[in-house]
């Protein structure tokens, strides 16, 4: 959005106090991998920063074996800000995204942290939230995190919609 002026002065605040924030999500970034490296249960010999994708099928494996509904909701957020920081780097790392904030007002993610400007992706302008793909991998009948990313390869490879 190149007109702040567009913005109501409440979704002008959203927006400043997110820009200022957004150093500190890329920042936490290391220590929100490792903390989900050591709660999944993987290893050293899991290279979860350089090759994010690697660990896929293991958080795969990990999420469909949780029962979320049993978590207490401080406990929920913890675990899903750690699998959206996850889906991030595999992201990042595969397609060569960064971290944004959306300021496109039609954009189901207006306002919020997302994955954008893909250098290794066919189709541009693609924004993904991986905080809500991590929400939505703890609803029930979810079809599994290497579903869910492989549907958002494929959309980034312009595969299908």
């Amino acid at each position: 959005m190149d007109s702040a002026s567009e913005l109501t002065e409440h979704e002008r605040a959203i927006l400043e106090e997110r820009r200022r924030h957004l150093p500190t999500i890329i920042a936490d970034m290391p220590v929100m991998l490792e903390e989900f490296r050591q709660l999944v249960g993987m290893g050293l010999e899991v290279d979860i920063v350089d090759k994010p994708e690697d660990a896929v099928p293991l958080v795969d494996s990990f999420l469909r074996a949780q029962i979320f509904r049993q978590y207490d909701e401080r406990s929920l957020i913890w675990l899903l800000t750690r699998v959206g920081y996850f889906v991030a780097h595999v992201l990042i790392v595969r397609n060569a995204g960064s971290w944004a904030i959306e300021e496109r007002r039609d954009s189901p993610y207006f306002l919020r942290y997302v994955i954008t400007d893909f250098l290794k992706a066919r189709l541009s302008g693609m924004t993904v939230d991986p905080f809500s793909l991590a929400n939505a991998l703890a609803q029930p009948g979810n079809q599994g995190l290497a579903v869910a990313l492989d549907n958002v390869y494929r959309q980034l490879d312009g595969l299908t919609k």
